[in-house]
């Protein structure tokens, strides 16, 4: 084994139950992993990394990237400029803080009939 990140219970019940998408899930964990796994608050991490490690389009990271922030698992602390500069992000460990909703409360669905 060539090292660990040590997760709160917590912070994994609250992720697993929290209904995200493959993409939300990897991103959540990379910020994890290069945050609180290296010991800093927060950490500077480009979409290129995203992509790279999760496996995923830029559009699909910036959604999930998004949606992360919209829930508060993650905070972007500084955004990167037009000149290809990362963002900076904070993984929240505060679960309690969390805005966690069922995806099927966001959307209604309405039905089409033709007249």
């Amino acid at each position: 084994m060539s090292g660990y990140t040590k997760v709160s219970n917590d912070v994994l019940d609250s992720l697993i139950s929290a209904n995200l998408s493959g993409a939300e899930f990897s991103c959540a964990l990379l910020v994890y992993r290069k945050t609180i796994g290296w010991n800093q608050e927060s950490d500077t991490i480009s979409l290129s990394q995203f992509t790279d490690a999760v496996g995923v389009t830029r559009k699909a990271v910036c959604n999930a990237l998004e949606v992360l922030k919209l829930v508060k698992i993650i905070t972007l602390v500084k955004k990167g400029n037009q000149n290809h500069t990362a963002s900076e992000f904070k993984f929240n460990e505060d679960v309690s803080v969390w805005e966690l909703v069922k995806k099927n409360t966001l959307v209604k669905k309405t039905s089409r009939t033709s007249v």
